[in-house]
């Protein structure tokens, strides 16, 4: 309860999660038992009564783990097997701890003497159970109700221990078992007994202890009976017979009157001393010789006569009237004898009883003859005996009187005369012979056989007729003498069993009939004496049973019953006491829960309730409580988050708004601060990112906005030149602008670089229309198709030769088919004597005249000799010379 409290001041409160909080200890799923639906471990289960369920197997040792029970009850079942020593740990249990009519076995658990707050019954009753009865049962000793063993096979003695039940009133039962050796005298300490005191049916022996007399409270069944008890019944034994109105059992089954060593086989008889009263001049001692066994040491010094007894005082004492002796010799009787039925004496010391005359009876006291007066009956038609006790008779009955019933009584102790009803606030049981008086929390009507116990919620003192109810603001239990006014933080109407625990919200002194509401600002937990203040931060209404957090973006003082928000340009977590200043670079509005962090592109001073733009050239990151210069080379518009690059052609200062393009003649790349001139051989436009080589037949100067075409006469085969070249001798160039410079044609020359046209060798002075060129020339070296060349001058080819090709020269003349000519620098040309001889061509330089223009066999005269002429040659049969 004490840490369940704290969940109304602890802000995060977290115990039951992945937790078994309500299950006992210990407890497992595995553990549930179809045959008992509540055992189910929760902690909130008191009370386990199964009654008359028909229930079987063994009683399982997981009720050990329920120690929050107050009642455990199994009655009347066929529950078998042991008694689990784990019930030993039931140590709340009051009410009642049960399991009669079962069939448990083996011994009763030395654990159950720890059930020490029982102070109503313990039943094991009617079952199986051997072996001792466990001293530490003994220590059950609140019990006020009842304790019973009886009906098992429990062995041994009883424990002297159990005289310590001076409470117990109703029953002390450990008859019909095997118990054995003597009564202990400690039982004389149930001195709180009223009804039902059964030792019965036992082993027990010997005597029977004088320490039972001091059971005077008790009024019915007094049960010693079916065991081996010997001796005389002790005075103050026999004297609870008068109390005992019924069920006074102790004589049957058993050998009183004689002595134990007579009756006992494992007891010897010793010698006794006699009396020492009479004259010490007699003999004082009997002869031993001729006796088997010794003889008392003390002879008898006193003589009493027929008539008498032995008082406890050791004297000789006459009988009363209507009792008798007749012994005359010792031992000396020590009580009187009352005269038979039908007999009577008049006189004390009386030895012998008188018959009464034919058609009278003896009266229950033997001390006269005559009629049956009221409050007696006639037994066997001889005697007058008087109603026992809860007996009566208006007149005198015949064999018994009437009964007094419950409810009834008969106002003294025999011989009763009538049967009046009890008085409201008393009771009677069967055969009373007074009403006791109502107890405390116990109320009767008239004529009530037992008194009712007040319900809870209301109370009664003694002998009362009813059960007044408790007034509002007190309670009371059952069987209550009087009310208790409610403890403060807890209420009761009328009749209250219980005071309720003021609900979570409200509040109460002692003694209340209601509970009251906390204030706004206060709460309480249930079942509280005051309110509490909320803490700073919280907050609550009317009858709150907590304080509440106050929200993100609120605050409040302690005892607030609202919360407050939060200005602008402030924040708070949740329960908060004040609000915080936004941080510079944030914002927030009214009931922050956070302070914003301004925009990229924003900026803020601290406690601002909204950012402003940064300027144009400035930009700023998220957060931000300054905004920053744009470098060289980029630009920002306003409410920048970044500065962008300049793009390539464009260039920038520091801080800057805008990018300027780069000048014609310069370029940048991108991100630039300035811009960069272009070097000879290239140019650029407004606003270039690059500068371009000038193209082919173009050049430039460096920081050039274009590029120049190279002058008619020039060229520039290469781009990115800064310069043009003057065309070679023998090339040309018309226009501007040129890559290449042209060759000049065949039949044009041109002698000096630079040259814008070619001229042509015919119409030049210098040459004539004999003269030509090669493609290219710078000069007209070679002659015309008709014309040949040697030693630089040309001179018209002869016929014979071919003139299908300028550029002949002396050496290179090829001749017509049939001609030849001697040598390859002569210049005459002959016709062949036999023209199908002489093949034409070129004189090859590495060969003769005769193989290069002759056909294959033959030749010509081209040596001085005489030689035979082939017949191809000079023809057939002809012989010349060749020169």
């Amino acid at each position: 309860t004490e840490v369940q409290a704290l969940s109304s001041s602890v802000r995060s409160f977290q115990t039951t999660t992945s937790n078994s909080i309500g299950t006992v200890c210990g407890w497992q799923s595995s553990m549930a038992d179809e045959r008992f639906p509540t055992m189910d471990g929760s902690t909130s289960t008191t009370s386990i009564q199964y009654y008359q369920e028909q229930l079987t197997g063994a009683i399982p040792s997981q009720f050990g783990l329920m120690t929050e029970l107050t009642t455990f009850s199994l009655n009347t079942n066929q529950l078998g097997s042991t008694i689990p020593s784990q019930l030993g740990n039931l140590v709340k249990v009051t009410s009642n701890f049960a399991m009669r009519s079962n069939s448990l076995t083996s011994a009763i658990p030395t654990e159950l003497g720890k059930l020490v707050s029982m102070v109503t019954s313990f039943y094991l009753s009617t079952n199986k159970l051997t072996a001792t009865i466990p001293t530490e049962l003994g220590r059950l000793s609140k019990m006020f109700h009842s304790f019973s063993l009886a009906s098992n096979s429990l062995t041994s003695s009883i424990p002297s221990e159990l005289g310590a039940f001076n409470r117990i009133a109703l029953a002390f039962d450990v008859g019909t078992n095997l118990l054995s050796k003597a009564i202990p005298s400690e039982l004389g300490g149930l001195v709180g007994m009223k009804t039902f005191l059964n030792l019965g049916s036992n082993k027990l022996s010997l005597a029977i202890p004088t320490e039972l007399g001091n059971l005077v409270k008790l009024s019915t069944s007094f049960v010693l009976q079916s065991n081996k008890l010997c001796d005389d019944i002790p005075t103050q034994v026999q004297a609870l017979s008068s109390t005992v109105v019924s069920g006074f059992s102790i004589s049957t089954g058993n050998s009183l009157g004689s002595t134990c060593c007579e009756v006992l086989s494992d007891t010897t008889c010793n010698p006794t001393t006699l009396p020492t009263l009479l004259p010490s001049s007699g003999p004082t001692s009997l002869p031993t010789t001729t006796a088997p066994t010794p003889l008392p040491s003390f002879v008898p010094t006193m003589v009493c006569v027929a008539g008498t007894y032995v008082s406890e005082a050791g004297v000789c004492t006459e009988c009363d009237i209507g009792r008798y002796t007749e012994d005359t010799m010792p031992p000396w009787p020590t009580s009187c004898s009352r005269c038979p039925v039908g007999k009577i004496n008049i006189a004390t010391g009386s030895s012998s009883c008188t018959a009464c005359d034919e058609g009278k009876l003896s009266s229950s006291d033997r001390s006269s003859c005559g009629d049956c007066d009221a409050g007696t009956f006639v037994f066997n038609a001889t005697s007058c005996e008087d109603c026992p006790s809860g007996y009566y008779a208006p007149t005198a009955q015949v064999d018994a009187c009437l009964e007094c019933g419950a409810g009834d009584h008969t106002k003294v102790a025999s011989k009763a005369t009538t049967c009046s009803s009890c008085d409201g606030g008393t009771y009677s049981e069967d055969l009373a012979i007074n009403c006791s008086i109502c107890a405390v929390g116990t109320a009767s009507s008239s004529r009530a056989a037992s008194c009712s116990d007040c319900e809870a919620g209301k109370h009664a003192g003694v002998g009362q007729s009813r059960c007044d109810s408790c007034d509002g603001g007190t309670w009371s239990n059952a069987t209550a003498s009087s009310c208790t006014a409610c403890a403060a933080g807890r209420s009761s109407g009328t009749s209250a069993a219980v005071c309720t625990a003021c609900d979570a919200g409200k509040r109460s002194d002692s003694g209340a009939s209601s509970c009251e509401s906390c204030d706004g600002g206060t709460y309480s937990a249930a079942g509280s004496h005051n309110c509490t203040s909320c803490v700073q931060g919280t907050y609550s209404s009317g009858g709150a049973a907590i304080c509440l957090n106050c929200d993100s973006g609120k605050r409040s003082d302690s005892g607030a019953s609202s919360c407050e928000s939060c200005a602008g340009g402030t924040w708070s977590n949740a329960t908060a006491s004040s609000c915080t200043a936004c941080a510079a670079g944030r914002s927030s509005g009214t009931s922050a829960a956070v302070c914003t962090a301004c925009d990229a592109g924003k900026r803020s001073d601290g406690g601002a309730s909204s950012c402003e733009s940064c300027a144009g050239g400035r930009y700023s990151a998220a957060g931000s409580a300054t905004c920053a210069a744009c470098a060289g080379g980029t630009f920002s518009n306003a409410g920048a988050a970044s500065c962008t690059d300049c793009a390539s052609g464009t260039h920038s200062d520091e801080a800057s708004s805008a990018c300027t393009k780069c000048d014609g003649g310069t370029w940048s790349n991108a991100s630039a601060s300035s811009c960069v001139t272009c070097v000879a051989g290239r140019s650029s436009t407004t606003g270039s990112a690059s500068c371009e080589d000038c193209k082919t037949g173009e050049f430039s100067t460096s920081g050039s906005a274009s590029c120049t075409a190279c002058a008619a006469g020039q060229y520039q085969s290469s781009t990115g030149s800064s310069s043009c070249v003057n065309c070679t001798t023998g090339k040309h160039s018309a226009s501007t602008g040129s890559s290449i410079c042209d060759s000049c044609a065949e039949g044009y020359f041109a002698s000096d670089k630079g040259m814008v046209s070619c001229e042509k060798c015919a119409s030049e002075s210098q040459y004539g229309s004999d003269y030509t060129s090669a493609e290219g020339s710078p000069t007209c070296n070679l002659c015309v198709r008709e014309s040949y060349m040697d030693d630089g001058e040309c001179f018209e080819k002869p016929e014979g030769v071919i003139r299908t090709h300028a550029g002949t020269t002396l050496e290179s003349m090829s001749l017509e088919r049939g001609w030849y000519r001697f040598a390859p620098s002569a210049a005459g040309v002959y016709l062949c004597p036999s023209i199908p001889n002489c093949r034409g061509g070129k004189i090859r330089s590495n060969e003769s005249t005769d193989t290069s223009l002759c056909r294959d066999g033959s030749y010509g005269c081209v040596r001085a000799q005489k030689q035979k002429a082939h017949p191809s040659f000079l023809g057939a049969g002809t012989v010349r010379e060749q020169y």
